[in-house]
């Protein structure tokens, strides 16, 4: 039997490839690497909002990290960001 965390993993990730199939889908992320983990929840909570009241529904969640290069020192650290999968079909440019 699958537990919870397992059921909703495969889930999102479901709804993510079906989304991709019909129409594509377009990842956007708020967090940024220089900024505290209290401002990087601010602006993925009002990303959120922001496209909830746009395309009349909430995105698919999810957590990546990736390799950021500070400029001006030249160092890389791993940075762990959460990112929406938004189904293209919304998008009307």
């Amino acid at each position: 039997m699958k537990t919870f965390k397992e059921f909703m993993q495969e889930s999102s990730l479901s709804r993510i490839q079906s989304k991709s199939d019909k129409s594509g889908i377009a990842t956007m992320s708020a967090d940024r690497g220089n900024l505290s983990r209290k401002e990087n929840q601010k602006r993925s909570q009002q990303l959120q909002k922001d496209i909830r009241s746009r395309f009349g529904r909430g995105p698919t969640k999810l957590k990546g990290s990736y390799d950021e290069k500070d400029e001006k020192t030249g160092e890389t650290r791993k940075v762990k960001e959460k990112s929406f999968a938004i189904d293209l079909s919304l998008i009307h440019i």
